[in-house]
């Protein structure tokens, strides 16, 4: 009993050893032997055990095609993982973790809150053009703008540490992704062109919720 055992197994391991093509081509060659007539009146009551291998051949090649995209996906999960891990722990926490101590926070202010607000702002807009068209579109459209304005400070001490995100970066050319070396081009030459250290630019704020959105989104998948 323990010699068929083994036999079988040793059997089945034979089998999946055996390449794909070579099941493929099995599979084609039953199956052309089937659908061709003169070869399949030479099979006449062996036409089954032809079926049977067919199919045999067929669903190890199904399996083995399964198996190796199994084993493809799996490896490409396992090299993401390790290429967040490092993403998370060489570049995004680190550069999370200067805003501890330095907390951006949004102001919105609105110019025109009321109707009456938005209706004077309306008749200025209809009277600071010449052509009826472009008066009444105008005028129509800021009869419905309130006038929202938005923008970020730094709380607490410091501002806004570019600096130190660059050098982080820099530590980690590997793990950097192409869109945060743009948001960080984008923060630093933004700064440059506006040097008013009250508000963040447009870039800084850009590359802060880029910043928020992959850590968050890294440590929920890897913590």
């Amino acid at each position: 009993m323990e010699t068929r055992i083994n036999s079988a197994r040793q059997a089945v391991e034979t089998l999946k050893s055996l390449p794909v093509w070579l099941f493929l081509g099995f599979t084609c060659f039953f199956g052309l032997s089937l659908a061709y007539q003169p070869f399949r009146a030479v099979l006449e009551e062996h036409v089954i055990y032809v079926q049977m291998a067919a199919t045999l051949c067929a669903i190890m090649a199904s399996a083995k095609l399964l198996d190796s995209l199994w084993r493809v996906w799996t490896e490409n999960r396992k090299a993401r993982a390790v290429r967040d891990l490092h993403r998370l722990i060489d570049v995004y926490r680190p550069i999370y973790a200067l805003f501890l101590t330095r907390r951006p926070s949004m102001a919105q202010a609105i110019l025109y809150n009321t109707f009456f607000q938005r209706l004077a702002h309306a008749r200025r807009e209809f009277s600071n053009y010449a052509k009826w068209c472009a008066r009444i579109s105008n005028g129509w459209r800021a009869l419905f703008d309130r006038g929202v304005s938005v923008s970020w400070t730094i709380q607490h001490r410091g501002g806004f540490p570019i600096s130190q995100i660059v050098a982080i970066v820099a530590a980690s050319p590997r793990d950097v992704t192409q869109e945060l070396l743009n948001l960080v081009g984008w923060a630093e030459s933004s700064r440059a062109e506006d040097p008013c250290y009250g508000f963040l630019t447009e870039g800084e704020i850009a590359l802060f919720l880029h910043i928020t959105q992959q850590h968050n989104v890294l440590s929920k998948r890897l913590d």
